[in-house]
């Protein structure tokens, strides 16, 4: 009874865990405005989020540490984009930082 017990608080802690990192990503994402920017990559964002907490991914971090490369580069490429494309060192550089 007692590993019983253990194992549904564990279950419960990693189900509080994930609650608090999709309201961390969905702050994130209201605070930064990228729901109304680009809904799509917020849906993607949401959605990979619920994947990697039903197959058991890492214990949960901060949103970026948590977060595909290529995701990554599409939030930095959809919040900072404007500037980034003016800076000359970036010019010929794609999101992932591979020049082209």
């Amino acid at each position: 009874v007692g590993g019983m017990v253990a194992a549904m608080s564990a279950m419960n802690a990693k189900d509080e865990r994930f609650h608090q990192a999709m309201d961390t990503l969905n702050r994130f994402l209201v605070e930064k405005r990228l729901t109304a920017r680009n809904p799509r990559l917020c849906e993607r964002l949401r959605a990979y989020y619920i994947f990697k907490h039903r197959v058991g991914g890492d214990a949960w971090g901060d949103i970026v540490k948590n977060t595909s490369r290529e995701m990554q580069g599409e939030v930095v490429q959809e919040l900072h984009g404007d500037w980034l494309s003016r800076v000359r060192y970036f010019h010929g550089v794609d999101r992932f930082g591979v020049k082209w």
